[in-house]
């Protein structure tokens, strides 16, 4: 894995930042994925 990929990795392991990227890019903002729902997965 190169290293733009693990700072990306790293940067969106954090819960609250998926859910804010994904609602951003996916859901035009709408609060659709609540952080609070994810569970971690192992790679």
């Amino acid at each position: 894995m190169g290293k733009s990929n693990a700072a990306v990795k790293n940067w969106i392991s954090v819960k609250e930042r998926f859910a804010d990227f994904y609602n951003g890019t996916v859901f035009d903002g709408r609060q659709v994925v609540r952080a609070e729902e994810l569970q971690k997965i192992s790679d």
